[in-house]
C-alpha cells in the first residue's frame, strides 16, 4: 500500500491547486504553501479531534489517608457544575459516614454505631440509599438535613451484614443482599424490601430469595430494566427476572465481589481473594476474560464500566487497571506505581468524573482510613 505524502511549498502542491492557475515566481510559491500548510488557503478548518485520553492516563489523588473514615463506594447522578451530585459512603469502623456533594459543596452525616456503610445508590430523582453492618439500611432525599436510619433486627440478631443495595427509579422497594462475615457458608441473603414497610418491621414484609442452604455472602447486586444480578461467595452469578431467581453462571474463583454496566449484554464482575478475576456477560452469556486462580493479579473488588467497553478495576494494595477486548486474558495493564496502597472497595463513572475510592479495611486493629482517587473533572476536597 502506497502511502500517500504532504509536500508543501514545492511546485508539485502549487500545481495541485488546478492547471489553470497563472505562472507565479518562486517567493509567491513559497507564500502560498505557507497558507497551505497553516491551512488558511483552500482547506476549511480542521474538525479532527484530539485523542481522547486512555483510560489509566489522568488520574490523580483527591486524598490517600483520609482520617474521616475508609470510603467503599461511590455513586453520582451524571451532572455537572450547580447540579453535580455525588454520594460516597463509608466509616470508620465504629459509625458509618456518608458524604454528599451537590454542587461544589460537601455535607458529611455521621450514622452512629454502624461499624461501616458497605453501598450506594441513587436515582436521578434524588433518592439515596446505603447499607452496612448489622442490617442497616440508611434511605434519604439528595438535600434532606438527616438520613432515615433502618436497623433491621432479624438481621441484626444473626449478625447479617448488608453490602449491596439498589432500587429502580422511583425507591418504592429496595434490593438488599449480604451475610454474615464471621459464618460466611449458609448465610447469605437476598430480599426485596417494601419502601413502605421500613418505619415497621421490614423483614416481615420482605419478598426473600430461596439461595439455597449453601450460598456463602452474597456481597453486591445491580439491575437494569426488569432485570437483577447478584454475586458472591463461590463466584456464582445470580439472576433474577421477575418472581424468579436462578444462578445464571459460576466463575473460577472463590468470591465475586463487584458488579457493574448499563444493559444485560453489558455486565462486568471482579473478585478473587489474592488473585483477581474478571469476567464479562455477553449476549452469549458469562465468560472469565482475565486472571483466575493462578493470576498473578491482585485480589480485585471494585469495577466500573466505561460506555466504550473499558472496564476499569481496582483490588488490594491499590491496584487500579483496565480491561477490554484487547487485553491479554493473563494481564491487566495498571497503574505503576500505583497511587494508594490502600485497597480500592468501590467505583464509579460518568460523563465527566471517574472515581476508586477505598481505605484500610484489612486492619481492624488501627483506625480505617480512606483514599479517594480520580479523573476528570475534579472533585473538591473531602471535609
Amino acid at each position: 500500500m502506497t502511502r500517500a505524502r504532504r509536500v508543501v511549498g514545492s511546485p508539485v502542491a502549487i500545481r495541485m491547486l488546478g492547471t489553470s492557475m497563472p505562472r507565479i515566481g518562486p517567493l509567491a510559491a513559497l507564500l502560498i504553501g505557507g497558507l497551505l500548510a497553516s491551512g488558511l488557503v483552500g482547506c476549511s478548518p480542521s474538525t479532527t479531534e484530539p485523542p481522547a485520553p486512555k483510560p489509566l492516563e489522568g488520574w490523580t489523588t483527591l486524598v490517600d489517608g483520609y482520617t474521616g473514615g475508609g470510603i467503599t463506594a461511590a455513586w453520582s447522578a451524571g451532572a455537572a457544575g450547580a447540579q453535580r451530585s455525588w454520594a460516597l459512603v463509608g466509616g470508620d469502623g465504629a459509625n458509618g459516614v456518608i458524604l454528599e456533594l451537590s454542587g461544589s459543596t460537601w455535607t458529611r452525616h455521621t450514622i452512629a454505631g454502624v461499624g461501616l456503610l458497605w453501598w450506594v445508590h441513587g436515582d436521578a430523582a434524588g433518592n439515596r440509599a446505603a447499607v452496612g453492618d448489622g442490617g442497616a439500611l440508611v434511605t434519604w432525599k439528595a438535600g434532606d438535613s438527616a438520613p432515615k436510619v433502618t436497623r433491621i433486627k432479624a438481621l441484626q440478631d444473626a449478625n447479617v451484614a448488608l453490602y449491596g443495595v439498589w432500587f429502580a427509579p422511583g425507591a418504592t422497594e429496595y434490593w438488599v443482599v449480604g451475610g454474615n462475615p464471621k459464618v460466611g457458608v449458609g448465610t447469605g441473603i437476598a430480599w426485596q424490601i417494601p419502601a413502605s414497610s421500613l418505619d415497621a418491621d421490614p423483614a416481615a414484609s420482605a419478598t426473600r430469595v430461596d439461595v439455597g442452604d449453601k450460598q456463602g455472602i452474597l456481597f453486591k447486586i445491580i439491575g437494569v430494566g426488569e432485570e437483577r444480578w447478584a454475586v458472591g461467595d463461590g463466584g456464582v452469578i445470580w439472576h433474577g427476572k421477575g418472581a424468579t431467581w436462578a444462578v445464571e453462571a459460576t466463575i473460577d474463583t472463590d468470591v465475586l465481589i463487584g458488579i457493574a454496566g448499563d444493559t444485560s449484554d453489558h455486565l462486568v464482575t471482579v473478585g478473587g481473594r489474592g488473585a483477581g478475576v474478571v469476567a464479562r456477560r455477553s449476549a452469549s452469556g458469562w465468560a472469565q476474560v482475565a486472571g483466575g486462580k493462578d493470576s498473578w493479579i491482585s485480589g480485585l473488588s471494585a469495577v466500573t464500566l466505561l460506555p466504550s467497553g473499558v472496564a476499569l478495576v481496582g483490588g488490594t494494595y491499590g491496584f487500579l487497571g483496565m480491561q477490554d477486548a484487547t487485553t491479554p486474558k493473563d494481564d491487566l495493564p495498571g497503574l505503576d506505581p500505583p497511587l494508594t496502597t490502600l485497597t480500592l472497595h468501590g467505583a464509579w463513572s460518568d460523563a465527566h468524573t471517574q472515581v476508586m475510592v477505598g481505605g484500610s479495611f484489612d486492619n481492624p486493629a488501627a483506625p480505617i482510613v480512606g483514599c479517594v482517587l480520580m479523573r476528570g473533572a475534579a472533585l473538591p476536597a473531602l471535609p
